[in-house]
């Protein structure tokens, strides 16, 4: 029985250790001692939970004090940030234990505080504070506001501490890990102006679309220009050389480039320009006036064109035809002379595709013409009009009101015309 008895208190012992080591292994950091003149133990730092020891005049232990202090956050990363920016964080310091505690004094340690050269102004600053000098009592707090903002990019992690100091009557610390990291990249921004676009080298700047991109410290950075048909490079501002369409740029602090293109209207293609017919007039009575015509590539019609004849002063209007004669846009011509070419635009652009056939037209009451003009065809550029019996006739035409001209006589030349943009329809 007393075997037994014994057993089980060796098991009942070391489960109290275990639970004891257990406690012990979970304080994440070291305990602190401080011991006075006579080498008495005055201080027991738990960085936070403080037991102080107090004594009489003779060395008599007199009293142990628990102070429970509560600073929140425990440590703190103000993460990643560029020179010049910042970062604030609010640290709020509590007593949750029964004992008052007073502030005595609150400051920065680390090594950009203690360094020959130290970064002026210091990265980490104490920009508020509510607790030196204050008696904090039982669930009472103040506060202390801390600011990062990086002055140099030599240290990439700078690590610091809060430290914050009470008396009670002996004193005490308690220090809060502070980390910031400095971003050494350096911001490349581009703005094109113009018809083009510019990229880099190497590879984050694509503007058009990404015109903002952070390059490392010291880098060098070759932009290119890249105009758009029909346009040029005018010139670069704010690099640190040009060589024909490159900007090299030196990513020694923050860079603002321009790239400055040309911006021009391009004309579209029109068959007949500003020829002057040498044809024939007819005023036989209302009717549809057209030519077939193909392009090399697809593209879009803008609008439509003709010779108006002297002494003309009816209405006009322009029409778009498909192969099979379905009707794909129509326009009232406007603001017309009172002869030679007028022209007159669709509201939006026509698609048309390369090699396929279609049927410009207008409608009048009086008309130029040429005849046996279509016995070839007629090409300038991507514009293409028919020869004779290549899809039909052509030279086509139609007495009436407003319909898909069919009818075709002598391979003659009516003088319209269409103007045609090359590349992707809108």
């Amino acid at each position: 029985m007393q075997a037994r008895l014994t057993n089980n208190i060796f098991i009942v012992l070391l489960i109290l250790i275990a639970i004891l080591l257990s406690v012990v292994s979970s304080f994440a950091e070291p305990i602190t001692y401080s011991y006075d003149d006579a080498n008495r133990l005055i201080l027991e730092n738990r960085n936070g939970v403080i037991i102080e020891y107090i004594y009489d005049q003779v060395g008599n232990l007199l009293q142990k004090k628990l102070h429970n202090i509560s600073v929140v956050p425990r440590s703190h990363n103000f993460g990643l940030l560029k020179v010049g920016e910042s970062a604030s964080q609010t640290f709020t310091v509590s007593s949750t234990g029964s004992e008052t505690i007073m502030v005595s004094a609150v400051g920065l340690t680390g090594d950009v505080f203690s360094c020959v050269d130290c970064p002026d102004p210091a990265p980490f600053s104490i920009v508020g504070d509510t607790c030196t000098g204050n008696i904090i009592s039982s669930s009472q707090s103040c506060n202390i506001q801390i600011v990062f903002s990086p002055s140099t990019i030599e240290q990439s992690i700078i690590n610091a501490s809060l430290v914050i100091t009470f008396d009670s009557p002996n004193s005490f610390t308690v220090a809060i890990p502070l980390t910031g990291t400095v971003d050494d990249r350096r911001q490349l921004t581009v703005t094109v102006t113009g018809d083009g676009s510019v990229t880099s080298s190497p590879s984050g700047i694509d503007c058009g679309d990404i015109c903002s991109y952070l390059f490392n410290n010291e880098s060098l950075v070759i932009l290119t220009a890249n105009p758009d048909a029909n346009s040029t490079l005018l010139g670069w501002t704010g690099c640190n050389a040009v060589d024909g369409n490159d900007c090299l740029v030196l990513m020694d602090t923050d860079r603002d480039i321009t790239a400055e293109f040309s911006t021009e209207a391009v004309s579209p293609t029109t068959m007949w320009g500003d020829t002057v017919p040498q044809a024939q007039a007819n005023n036989g009575g209302e009717v549809e006036l057209g030519v077939k015509f193909r392009t090399s590539v697809d593209g879009a019609i803008t609008g439509i064109r003709f010779y108006k004849v002297a002494g003309d002063t009816g209405t006009h209007t322009a029409h778009l035809w498909d192969r099979n004669g379905n009707l794909l846009a129509s326009a009232t011509f406007t603001d017309e002379t009172s002869g030679g070419w007028q022209e007159v635009d669709f509201t939006a652009p026509v698609a048309v595709s390369a090699d396929t056939t279609y049927i410009a037209s207008y409608h009048t009451n009086m008309f130029m013409y040429t005849l046996e003009y279509f016995t070839a065809a007629v090409t300038n550029g991507a514009l293409r009009f028919l020869a004779n019996g290549e899809d039909g006739g052509n030279g086509v035409y139609l007495y009436g009101p407003v319909s898909f001209p069919v009818n075709t006589y002598y391979s003659a030349n009516y003088w319209v015309d269409v103007a045609f943009e090359a590349g992707t329809a809108p």
